[in-house]
């Protein structure tokens, strides 16, 4: 005997070009899923270039900056879970 699951929904037929968001004029800016085109490639750019370490800056200007050393996101996680015990 086959159920039914209530929640089933049909499938999407449209086609993959029918499903990518399509550009519109906005002012003097084409948006393109709620980014202006060109913006999201740019984006990308940055966070490609901060994951091969663009952002890394070994000479302690932050800290000299906010006027006490900085700690790891591994430290700070660490104290946390210690301090929740």
């Amino acid at each position: 005997m086959e159920t039914t699951n209530p929640r089933k929904t049909e499938p999407d037929r449209r086609s993959v070009s029918d499903m990518i968001p399509r550009s519109r004029a906005v002012g003097n800016y084409n948006i393109l899923g709620g980014v202006p085109e060109g913006f999201a490639p740019a984006i990308a750019g940055w966070d490609a270039a901060a994951a091969h370490g663009a952002l890394f800056d070994n000479s302690r200007q932050l800290s000299s900056l906010i006027g006490h050393p900085t700690t790891s996101l591994a430290t700070v996680i660490a104290d946390a879970v210690k301090s929740a015990k």
